[in-house]
């Protein structure tokens, strides 16, 4: 029983590693981005150099919110990945009393996830190491993970909670218009105090996008990001 439950586990720990080695290429990819970015920005800006301490705080903003995205990829990769035919015919072949958990789901649902069998196994794992100790006399302790398919259903959500819900995305576009506008402040004012420039026919296209157009669009990207994280929350 042991062999097979490990066997098993070994398919739910490759997804697992394909995931985390895709959410780290990515972190690292967009770090190196980053510094690409700020050393061209520093070296051909005398403004990006004074404020390093601004872009600094920018560049930890966007890797905060990319870590929070890639956490929340992690968490439900596993739900959005049907078992290939490979690892279901693993699954079926074993002599272990999953398969024939996992055959009733397929048959009732349409499909069997990795997180299914996840979910299965920690089941199954617990019991083995019950019969373990009573032969062996070691004690093996399970963290408690949550996980929503035991919890109750939510209650519908109270008249001022769903306008709450609705009008915060809805008051976020308000201010991303805002800051195109140029009526509210970028994140760069904030954390300089400084104002942006206002656009002239004498500045250089450059000028005009570093100064202007590059600060406008970072802090209507991150405010993008907070709505997406707010949605998928």
């Amino acid at each position: 029983m042991s062999t097979n439950l490990e066997t098993l586990r070994g398919m739910v720990e490759v997804q697992n590693r394909k995931t985390n080695i895709m959410a780290i290429t990515v972190l690292v990819g967009l770090i190196a981005l980053l510094v690409a970015l700020n050393s061209v920005a520093c070296l051909t800006s005398d403004m990006v150099t004074k404020h390093a301490t601004a872009l600094l705080s920018l560049d930890v903003l966007i890797i905060v919110a990319s870590v929070a995205l890639l956490v929340q990829y992690r968490r439900r990769a596993l739900a959005k990945r049907h078992l290939d035919s490979r690892d279901m015919s693993r699954l079926f072949d074993s002599d272990h009393p999953l398969a024939m958990d996992a055959l009733q789901k397929t048959k009732e649902r349409g499909f069997y996830t990795y997180a299914d069998l996840d979910k299965d196994l920690e089941g199954y794992e617990r019991i083995q190491s019950a019969i373990e100790y009573a032969q062996t006399g070691v004690n093996r302790k399970f963290k408690v993970r949550a996980a929503k398919e035991n919890k109750p259903a939510r209650t519908p959500l109270s008249s001022s909670k769903g306008v709450l819900v609705a009008f915060v995305p809805l008051l976020i576009t308000f201010a991303q218009v805002g800051v195109i506008a140029g009526v509210i402040p970028t994140i760069n004012q904030l954390i300089t105090g400084d104002t942006l420039p206002a656009l002239s026919l004498h500045m250089s296209l450059r000028e005009i996008v570093l100064y202007n157009v590059f600060p406008k669009a970072i802090t209507v990207l991150a405010l993008q990001v907070i709505k997406i994280v707010l949605r998928k929350i």
